[in-house]
């Protein structure tokens, strides 16, 4: 996803134009979670991001849409249609498999590669992959993911498999019995992957009837008439951390 060079000079020659060099950025995310037995524990997430803020190039960029992302009852919504659009499917499955790399599966074109440089160690590293950081990475993920989210949905049997994404986290409502799910999955999985997608698939869920899966910010349980929701235990366990910590101070 980087190139390194060991000199200015290699950099310049590579780029063939001045490079604009920006320093990296590492946010870090501390999240409480509970263990099996009820103990709150935490765990630290870092992201690293390229500062293209402070060099001008954000405010420099221009963003005309925006991808509408689906909320939780967007996630319902296409559940219980699945329900009733297969009255005699047999089971309900959900299926989360999030897509690998998120901004980094997208190349940075040619002519903007001068722009997403930076310096560690004594080397140079330019970008050439949407690098976290970049205004319009975001919105080359959402749309671009989206798109192959509907051909590959496409290759789905009937109104046996639905699906909502979340920038690069999907999740799959797939209705039959188990040969016609397990069909429809391998048609949509074997064409992301054809079209070049990576996908995480050491963090998939699935989840049929009496189960539950976590996908962005809830759970979900399929039950024999419906699906029940609960705000993810994750959120549950930060809230009442930080409701503790005010009541101390």
């Amino acid at each position: 996803y980087v190139i390194k060079f060991s000199s200015a000079k290699k950099l310049r020659e590579f780029l063939k134009s001045k490079p604009v060099i920006r320093d990296l950025i590492v946010l870090e995310k501390v999240k409480r979670y509970k263990d099996a037995d009820g103990n709150t524990k935490t765990k630290v997430k870092k992201r690293l991001i390229l500062n293209l803020k402070s060099s001008g190039v954000s405010g420099a960029s221009k963003k005309h849409e925006r991808v509408l992302l689906p909320r939780t009852l967007d996630a319902v919504f296409e559940i219980m249609e699945a329900k009733r659009a297969n009255p005699e499917c047999g089971d309900i499955e959900l299926v989360v498999l999030d897509f690998a790399d998120a901004f980094f599966q997208f190349p940075v074109n040619g002519d903007e590669l001068k722009y997403m440089v930076t310096t560690a160690g004594g080397a140079f590293y330019v970008f050439n992959r949407a690098a976290q950081g970049s205004r319009g990475a975001p919105l080359l993920c959402g749309r671009s993911l989206a798109l192959v989210m509907r051909l590959a949905s496409s290759l789905a049997s009937g109104s046996s498999a639905r699906q909502a994404l979340y920038v690069d986290g999907p999740i799959f409502i797939l209705a039959g019995d188990r040969p016609r799910r397990n069909r429809s999955m391998a048609n949509i999985v074997g064409a992301i992957l054809a079209l070049n997608f990576k996908l995480a698939f050491e963090k998939a869920q699935t989840a049929t009837t009496g189960e539950t899966l976590t996908w962005t910010s809830a759970s979900y349980t399929i039950t024999e008439d419906g699906v029940t929701v609960k705000v993810k235990e994750d959120i549950v366990t930060e809230v009442e951390a930080r409701i503790a910590a005010m009541r101390c101070t």
